[in-house]
This record gives structure tokens, sequence and C-alpha cells, in this order.
């Protein structure tokens, strides 16, 4: 899901840490852009993470999960933030998460791509759902998905919609198939 990062920088944990804990204390813009300026888009660890506060945040990711499923553009910003301290299973939950968004703002999911250039627009194809286990369940959610990022007409996210449009389209004829 992950485009090439442009640079490079060090994160500082211990304050990565403090912002996390005070946006789920207190979800807002002001907290949210905290975390956000502490991993800007665009930009990769060179480190290897703390294990502590990246294992900390994961295992505080439901949390996320809820704000995002309220539609909260500020906690599907935070969720792109993420991604630079992420790997394996916390990435997909990342993915399937932001992904969950369409389903109820999905305005503030094409603007969190149109924020965030390094992700590309196949993202909204992660159901979350193991299609060899429930095909129907994930090509219904594709679909639903489909239809609500089709709905936005907002003209700043042309390009979001339409290459996520061409994305969920893709996805549908392969779990068609």
């Amino acid at each position: 899901m992950e485009a090439e990062a442009q640079s490079l920088y060090k994160v500082d944990y211990p304050a990565l840490d403090h912002a996390f804990s005070r946006y789920l204390t207190h979800p807002g813009t002001t907290a949210a852009a905290e975390i956000l300026r502490l991993l800007p888009s665009g930009h990769a660890d060179t480190r290897v993470p703390d294990g502590g506060v990246t294992d900390k945040i994961y295992n505080q990711l439901e949390k996320l999960d809820v704000l995002a499923s309220q539609g909260r553009t500020d906690a599907i910003d935070v969720a792109f933030a993420l991604f630079a301290i992420s790997d394996g299973a916390f990435a997909e939950d990342l993915s399937t998460l932001i992904a969950k968004a369409i389903e109820v703002n999905p305005r503030a999911f094409l603007r969190g791509l149109k924020n965030n250039p390094d992700y590309t627009c196949e993202i909204a194809c992660d159901t979350g759902v193991d299609e060899d286990d429930d095909s129907k369940a994930a090509l219904a959610k594709l679909k639903r998905r489909l239809q609500l990022v089709t709905s936005v007409k907002d003209a700043a996210l042309t390009n979001e919609r339409e290459c996520t449009v061409a994305a969920l389209r893709e996805c549908i004829e392969g779990a068609s198939k």
C-alpha cells in the first residue's frame, strides 16, 4: 500500500507515545496535528522502531478504530501517519481501519488519500474479511464502498475518487471470478 518514501527522519518515540495517548484521551484536530508533526507524510523512519511504544500504540488501535468508525477525519489522518512506524500485522490493521472509514465518511477517506499521496487507492480494497472464508461478504463490502465513493462530488477530490473507483472496480472484478 505504501509508495516509495521521499526522505528519511528519526521518530521521537517518547513524544509520539505522549501525543498518541493524548489523542486517544482528547481526540481532535489539535491532538492529531501533534502526531502528524511527529510522523509527517511521505517520510520513513530509518531506525529500528521502539518496540515498547509501537506495541503500545498497536495494542490501542481498537480505540483509534472506534474514532475512525465515527467518520472522524482526524482519526483517519492519524491512521495514515502511523504507517511510518508499522509493519506486518500493524500495517495490515491500519489498512483495514482506513478502508473501513469509507463506509461512514467516504469524503474523509478521499481527503486522507489526498493528504497522503504516498499511499495508493488500492487501500480501499482492504475489507478485513478473509476472502477464502467469506467471499460474498468481501464482495458486498467492495460494492458498497464503490457506491459510497462514487457519491462524493467534491471537485477537489476528483483524482482520488477516480483512482479509488478504478481500484474498487478492479477488486470487484477479481473477487467476482
